[in-house]
C-alpha cells in the first residue's frame, strides 16, 4: 500500500525554495528600477524575496532622479545611481547611462531590468563590445516598451523623444538575454533565470594596430596637450601622424622640433600641407598609412588614458564599422554649459568627468533631427571609409564628421557608440561651430545625404527638419554666449 506524505503549506514553500537553490549555485544578483515608474514596492519585493529565499545575493539600483525612497521588506542594498552621478534630467539616454556606470561597481552574475527596458541599453552595448560583463546574463522583466506595441500596431514613433526612446528601446530588446512582459508572473521569471543555459563569453580576436591621424593649424599649446595624452596611453598598438594644415604660427614649428626625437622613437610621422581645412588633412593622414583601423582625432581635445584600448577592445570584440563615444567636458571650455552628470573613470589624472551630451548611436531617423551618433572623435574601419569616400571637404562645411556618419548609416554600415566618456571634448569661442553663418549652411548641407535616400515629396519636410535644427543650434550658442566663463589652463 503506497502511501503519500502531506505537507503544510510552510513545509511545501520550504521544499519549492530548496528546489529552486539546487536548480543553480548560489549567484549575484542586481535589480535595476526606476522608483519613479514603479507605482509600488511590491514587484521589487516579490523578485528580491524569492531571490534572497533561495539564497543568492541581491543588489537593487535605483535610477531616478527624482526616487520614490519606497523601503524594501527585504534585506536588499539599494544604490541611488542618479544622486550619485549628479544626474540633472530623467532623458532616457542619461538614465541608461547612469545604470551602466552603476553596474560597473557591482560584481553581478545576473542583472533584472525591472519595469524599464529603455535603462538596459548602455549596459548591453558595453557587454556586446566586450568591456563589461562579457558572462553576465540580462534580463528586461515588466515596464511598456514602446517598440513592441508599435512593431505590431503599425504605429509610427513621432517627435525627436519618441524616436529616440523606440530605438533604444528596440536595440535593449534585441540584445537582451530574455524579454518578460507585464503579463510574466513571478514564477515565470524564476523559471528563465534558472535555466541552465549559459550565455557564451563574447569573442575576441587579436587587438588591432590603430592609426591615430591628428590634424592642427595654429594650436601649439593645444597640441602640445594632445600629444602628451597620447603619450600616456595604455594601449600600444597604434601610430601617430601629425599632419599641420599649414600653420603661421611658427610655435607649431618649434613644437614639431621638440617633438622630434620622441616622434622617431616611436615611429611617429609629422606632416604638413597648405592650408586646404582639416578634412583634407585627415584626409593626407590616411593615404599615409595603411592600419586596419583608422582613428581621428582634434588637437584641441585631451584624451583619457584608456581611450585606445577600449576603442581595440570594442573593433575585435563587436562588429562595427564605425565607432564613437560619450565626450566628457573640457574643463578649459569657456561657453560649456554645467554638466549634467559626473561620470567616474580609469584615467587617474581625470578621476571624474563632466558629461553633457550623450549620442546613442546610428538611427537615421533620430539623425535626421539632431546628431545622435558621435562627433571627430571616432575609430573606423579603414575599409568602410574608403567606401564612403571619406570626409567632405567644402568651403564653410563644418559638419564633415556628422556629414560622414550620416551617410555611413543611411548606406547600411554600423556605427555604434561606446558608452564611455574617453575624450575631454574642448568648446571654445573660436570654434568652427561658433560661425553662425557656416552653422546656417552646413545645417542646409547636411540635407545631401537624406535627400539621396528620400523620395522627392519628403524633400520639404527634411527642409524643415533641418531649418528646426538650426534654430536650436543658434539658441543654445547664445545661451552658451551669455554663460561665457573664464578659461581655465590645464596642467
Amino acid at each position: 500500500m503506497a502511501f503519500r506524505a502531506v505537507c503544510s503549506r510552510s513545509e511545501q514553500r520550504a521544499i519549492n525554495t530548496e528546489k529552486i537553490a539546487c536548480m543553480r549555485p548560489k549567484q549575484s544578483y542586481c535589480i535595476v528600477l526606476d522608483s519613479s515608474r514603479v507605482s509600488s514596492a511590491k514587484k521589487l519585493d516579490d523578485v528580491c524575496g524569492a531571490l534572497l529565499q533561495a539564497g543568492h545575493a541581491v543588489v537593487a539600483i535605483d535610477i531616478a532622479v527624482k526616487p520614490a525612497r519606497a523601503r524594501s521588506k527585504n534585506p536588499v542594498r539599494l544604490i541611488y545611481a542618479s544622486g550619485k552621478l549628479k544626474a540633472g534630467h530623467g532623458f532616457l539616454p542619461l538614465l541608461s547611462l547612469c545604470a551602466y556606470q552603476a553596474l560597473r561597481e557591482t560584481r553581478s552574475d545576473v542583472v533584472i531590468f525591472l519595469d524599464c527596458p529603455d535603462a538596459a541599453f548602455y549596459a548591453l552595448l558595453a557587454r556586446n563590445q566586450g568591456l563589461w560583463g562579457r558572462r553576465v546574463k540580462i534580463m528586461l522583466y515588466g515596464g511598456k516598451p514602446l517598440g513592441l506595441p508599435r512593431k505590431f500596431s503599425g504605429l509610427l514613433p513621432y517627435g525627436r523623444t519618441a524616436i529616440e526612446q523606440d530605438f533604444i528601446e528596440r536595440r535593449a530588446i534585441e540584445n537582451a538575454d530574455a524579454t518578460l512582459g507585464n503579463r510574466a508572473t513571478l514564477r515565470d521569471l524564476l523559471t528563465k533565470l534558472h535555466s541552465r543555459s549559459v550565455r557564451k563569453k563574447a569573442g575576441r580576436a587579436g587587438l588591432p594596430g590603430i592609426c591615430v591621424c591628428l590634424p592642427t593649424f595654429n594650436r601649439p599649446r593645444e597640441l602640445q596637450q594632445a600629444l602628451e595624452s597620447y603619450e600616456r596611453q595604455t594601449y600600444k598598438n597604434f601610430s601617430l601622424i601629425v599632419v599641420d594644415d599649414g600653420s603661421t604660427d611658427r610655435r607649431v614649428a618649434q613644437l614639431e622640433k621638440k617633438w622630434r626625437a620622441a616622434f622617431k622613437k616611436r615611429q611617429w610621422r609629422w606632416l604638413r600641407q597648405d592650408n586646404a581645412g582639416p578634412a583634407a588633412a585627415r584626409m593626407l593622414a590616411v593615404k599615409a598609412t595603411k592600419s586596419q583601423y583608422i582613428f581621428f582625432g582634434d588637437d584641441d581635445n585631451i584624451a583619457l588614458a584608456h581611450e585606445l584600448e577600449c576603442f581595440a577592445t570594442a573593433a575585435a570584440t563587436g562588429k562595427a564599422d564605425i565607432l564613437t563615444c560619450i565626450p566628457g567636458l573640457h574643463p578649459a571650455s569657456d561657453i560649456d554649459p554645467p554638466p549634467v552628470a559626473q561620470l567616474p573613470t580609469r584615467d587617474k589624472k581625470h578621476p571624474v568627468v563632466g558629461v553633457g551630451w550623450t549620442p546613442v548611436g546610428g538611427c537615421p531617423a533620430l539623425a535626421a533631427y539632431v546628431n545622435c551618433l558621435g562627433d571627430t572623435n571616432a575609430l573606423y574601419r579603414r575599409k568602410a571609409f574608403l567606401e564612403l569616400g571619406g570626409f567632405k571637404n567644402e568651403s564653410g562645411f563644418v559638419f564633415e564628421d556628422y556629414e560622414l556618419q550620416t551617410r555611413a548609416v543611411l548606406a547600411g554600415y554600423k556605427l555604434e557608440v561606446i558608452p564611455e566618456p574617453l575624450y575631454l571634448y574642448r568648446r571654445h569661442t573660436g570654434s568652427r561651430s561658433m560661425d553662425l553663418k557656416a552653422i546656417y549652411t552646413s545645417h542646409i548641407m547636411m540635407l545631401e545625404p537624406f535627400l539621396n535616400s528620400a523620395p522627392r515629396g519628403l524633400h520639404a519636410r527634411l527642409r524643415a527638419i533641418r531649418e528646426e535644427a538650426y534654430k536650436r543650434h543658434r539658441q543654445m550658442l547664445s545661451a552658451r554666449a551669455s554663460r561665457k566663463k573664464p578659461v581655465t589652463r590645464v596642467k
